[in-house]
């Protein structure tokens, strides 16, 4: 059996990719608590939980995506652009590298010239790295969905593609998608072997037979 151990919570969490885990906290403070952690451990430290099987430590420091406000995904921040850059960069380069040269060499010859035609005296650096092509070229996601749940899942697979992710933390899932999405969140990346762990302030749901409660009531026991 295996269990992630997260800072917030008083015991290890048993789980398995098979089912989504919601830790309902009744307790407002403990919420707030639950939601500077994740803020602070993804933000700033980028440490990761530590998760056990059968009691032996399978990994130190988990890679995890921590959803903050689920309506204002967007595969284009600088983060994800940078880490798709640095991929595109690994594998292309060297299959590029003399038309690479060559737009170097031209743009070389370009501020040559306005040097010698402009009257006053200028500095430029004429070599251009291949991110800064990605970047004049506007090399992005295509963020184009016919629904938020689409959106949803391809937001989650692209950051997986850009940085392998052991868990995704996500915030009051059952507000805004329906038990069919759920069910079918879950099933689109168990196949990933990604645990998904959604966070709620009450139970206002009826929880699918492919989820696990994990209640921390209003007096912090916790109950699961």
């Amino acid at each position: 059996m295996k269990a992630i151990i997260l800072d917030f919570l008083s015991k290890p969490m048993s789980f398995n990719v098979n089912k989504m885990f919601n830790i309902i906290c009744e307790n407002k403070n403990k919420y707030i608590e639950i939601m500077t952690t994740l803020e602070n451990e993804f933000i700033n430290t980028k440490r990761g939980f530590k998760i056990y099987s059968d009691g032996v430590l399978e990994k130190e420091d988990t890679s995890f995506l921590y959803i903050s406000n689920s309506f204002s995904l967007s595969l284009n921040s600088k983060k994800n652009l940078n880490a798709l850059y640095k991929i595109l960069k690994n594998r292309y380069y060297l299959e590029f590298k003399n038309d690479f040269i060559q737009i170097n060499n031209k743009l070389e010859e370009i501020i040559k010239e306005i040097s010698i035609d402009f009257d006053i005296n200028l500095n430029a650096n004429a070599e251009v790295k291949l991110d800064d092509l990605f970047k004049i070229a506007s090399i992005e996601f295509s963020e184009d969905y016919t629904s938020y749940f689409e959106k949803l899942i391809k937001f989650i697979k692209i950051s997986n593609e850009l940085e392998k992710i052991d868990v995704v933390f996500i915030k009051n899932v059952h507000s805004y998608l329906n038990d069919d999405e759920i069910i079918q969140l879950i099933n689109e990346f168990k196949y990933l072997n990604i645990m998904i762990i959604n966070i709620e302030f009450a139970q206002y749901f009826k929880s699918s037979d492919f989820e696990v409660n994990y209640i921390i009531d209003k007096d912090l026991c916790e109950i699961y």
